[in-house]
């Protein structure tokens, strides 16, 4: 009886292993979060597009206003913008919104001016009060184009990152 009981208990771990690393490789296929393909499948009346650019560290970087409901800005009317609400890089990894994923920003917009007093100049200032995101066309640097599994947030990154870094 002996005999048989561990090897019942060696099988159902074994099995339960097997159960686990296969739900494993599954959610590396479960999307949790779809791109948008088009500006024509948002129904939100005002949204803005949005990207993340890298600047010459690591750690910093800035959000460009790239675009709006009506389609993308001219290159002229394109400017940097601060997020004031829910922010994609808080929930995404480094890898997704620094490899120039562009994403829709739903919300409201609100330009100010900031001034340099010394040489008397004033620059446009703008903050985007934002409720929600979503992906546009495409996710960059992810496991998959069209969606955003697990492995793509945050959380997973500070897991699977050395403890070091």
């Amino acid at each position: 009886m002996k005999g048989n009981s561990a090897h019942g208990i060696k099988g159902t771990v074994k099995y339960l292993l097997m159960f686990v690393a296969a739900a494993l490789v599954l959610s590396f296929f479960v999307p949790i979060k779809l791109a948008k393909g088009s500006l024509k499948d948002v129904k939100e009346e005002e949204f803005f597009i949005v990207t993340f650019v890298a600047e010459q560290s690591t750690e910093g970087g800035s959000c460009i206003l790239l675009g709006d409901q009506d389609g993308y800005f001219d290159d002229e009317d394109a400017h940097y913008v601060t997020l004031d609400g829910v922010d994609f890089r808080d929930k995404l990894c480094w890898s997704i919104y620094n490899n120039y994923t562009e994403f829709i920003v739903y919300g409201t917009l609100e330009k100010g001016f900031w001034r340099q007093e010394e040489y008397g100049e004033k620059y446009p200032q703008y903050t985007l009060h934002s409720e929600d995101w979503d992906i546009y066309k495409e996710v960059r640097g992810g496991v998959h184009k069209k969606y955003l599994t697990v492995y793509d947030l945050k959380w997973v990154e500070r897991i699977c990152s050395r403890p070091w870094e």
